[in-house]
């Protein structure tokens, strides 16, 4: 999924467009492993926050369309933040290394 700049800074915090960010190439193919395995981590438990904060909100919902849509947006951020461990990942594959 393609998303611009804008619904970027509209989902994301600062810190979390930041790790996004680094996740992109070139700075991603020039990060040594340790800073990798950093922001994969880091990555991945902004991607179980937002998740576990859907999950949240569709118990507490019980049904309810109007909530479903209010949780449309850490849907949104999970998704980017996942696109984003992605690519560590290939990252990762791409140098040969484990990944942790």
């Amino acid at each position: 999924m393609a998303v611009n700049r804008r619904s970027e800074e509209r989902l994301l915090d600062t810190d979390e467009r930041k790790l996004v960010s680094g996740a992109r190439y070139p700075e991603l193919s020039e990060m040594k492993a340790d800073d990798l395995r950093k922001l994969a981590r880091a990555l991945r438990e902004r991607r179980d926050k937002a998740t576990r904060s859907v999950s949240k909100g569709n118990r507490a919902a019980k049904g309810s369309d109007k909530a479903g849509q209010a949780e449309r947006g850490n849907r949104e951020k999970a998704g980017l933040i996942q696109s984003a461990i992605a690519r560590v990942n290939k990252e990762f594959s791409r140098r040969g290394e484990a990944r942790e």
